[in-house]
């Protein structure tokens, strides 16, 4: 193959000298979407009323009221966990292996921290100094939490487990958590520390369980206060107990188990998906993140409203374009599925199917009267746009 030198620019033109790269640059404007499909605990509400979670290699801050997105942009490959300060000021993430290594960066210290094993790590935050290690076991560690009552124990929990620890002479000391006769359950999915200084945990199997303060064996048992695995639980200030998970039933009140003096438990509707992680918002409100990929915000007494939402789309998204005038865009997925959407609204306007594998590559053409699909299966599916974007009929596939 020949190609032709422009006579015009032949002065200047020297096909070995790079081409400098253009002196714009790209600024992230907006980020959509949350990860609460395979994420836990990714959602927390900070005091300047902005939501922190993250989407893919971003952590995103939302100020709800004001529309207003900042972002932290210093990893290099996918966030998957997420924690705050005491302080509600420094936010730590952790991110997936990437192209540097598998490391957690504090906002505020910036200094990785390497934790690509399973587990249990404590570190000095001011200098990012790691203090102890201790193997925890070989399947991953699900949750930590510190106990608030004393800054040298903390519990881990994950597979079949419950880990107590302790910070004594220099080492990590851990007592496995013992369930006798109460039967152990296949994950513990969830644990959060009461304000009396007793641990509770949930679990695959929908249940709750109290660990009594400076004990390792199960104590009391709330069996199915969920119909699915428990995914959060939280303790507000008042010592009430809000669990997140499968559908719930109200648990008895008792002397082992605070509970909020309200009439019903807020549902999440079935459209957004289960609650994933609960966490407080402003005043009495609670911020929910669903497996759907959306936020939510309301409380007991007020409906569960979404903040984010990325509506109608049955799995994760492998390719995407505007229509020519902006007001749709058309996602595909990862098994032939691809989607139309209202780009303002997110409304659904046409779901389909082309294949089993993935949607590569789609296309408007220049005058938006047809649309190309491009799958993985070497085939290029050819569909005519007609009444204003809101229908899409198949001409045929070129193979």
């Amino acid at each position: 193959m020949g190609l032709d030198k422009p006579i015009a620019n032949s002065y200047v033109y020297k096909r070995q000298t790079p081409t400098p790269a253009p002196s714009a640059h790209l600024l992230l404007d907006w980020v959509y979407g949350y990860r609460g499909r395979d994420c836990r605990n990714n959602l927390q509400q900070l005091p300047t009323g902005e939501l922190v979670y993250f989407v893919a290699a971003v952590a995103v801050l939302y100020n709800v009221a004001d529309n207003q997105q900042r972002h932290y942009l210093g990893h290099t490959d996918d966030i998957k966990c997420l924690a705050v300060h005491p302080n509600r000021v420094i936010v730590a993430t952790g991110q997936t292996a990437g192209n540097n290594r598998t490391d957690t960066r504090s906002w505020r210290l910036n200094a990785p921290i390497d934790l690509s094993h399973p587990s249990a790590q404590t570190w000095r935050g001011e200098r990012g100094l790691k203090l102890l290690e201790s193997k925890c076991s070989s399947d991953p560690v699900l949750s930590v939490e510190w106990s608030p009552l004393d800054g040298s124990s903390f519990v881990t929990c994950g597979r079949g487990n419950v880990c107590f620890w302790t910070h004594e002479r220099g080492m990590l000391v851990k007592r496995q958590g013992t369930f006798e006769t109460r039967g152990r359950p296949k994950y513990v999915t969830a644990l959060a520390f009461l304000n009396t200084g007793d641990v509770l945990t949930g679990d695959s199997s929908g249940n709750l369980v109290i660990w009594f303060r400076g004990g390792n064996t199960a104590a009391h048992t709330v069996h199915k206060a969920h119909t699915g695995p428990v995914f959060s639980l939280l303790v507000q200030n008042s010592g009430a107990v809000v669990s997140a998970g499968g559908q719930g039933r109200r648990p008895t009140p008792g002397p082992h188990l605070p509970r909020a003096n309200l009439p019903v438990s807020p549902q999440v509707p079935e459209k957004y998906g289960a609650p994933r992680v609960v966490t407080n918002g402003r005043g009495s409100r609670l911020v929910v993140g669903t497996t759907r990929n959306c936020i939510l915000t309301g409380g007991f007494t007020l409906p569960l409203t979404p903040v984010v939402q990325f509506g109608g789309v049955q799995e994760a998204v492998q390719s995407g374009c505007f229509s020519p005038c902006g007001s749709v865009v058309v996602v595909g997925g990862v098994s032939g599925y691809w989607a139309a959407m209202d780009a303002t609204t997110r409304q659904l306007r046409m779901e389909t199917r082309d294949g089993t594998q993935p949607i590569q590559v789609l296309k408007f053409s220049p005058d938006g009267q047809y649309l190309a699909v491009g799958s993985r299966d070497g085939c290029i599916y050819v569909y005519q746009v007609m009444d204003h974007l809101t229908r899409f009929a198949r001409l045929g596939k070129c193979q």
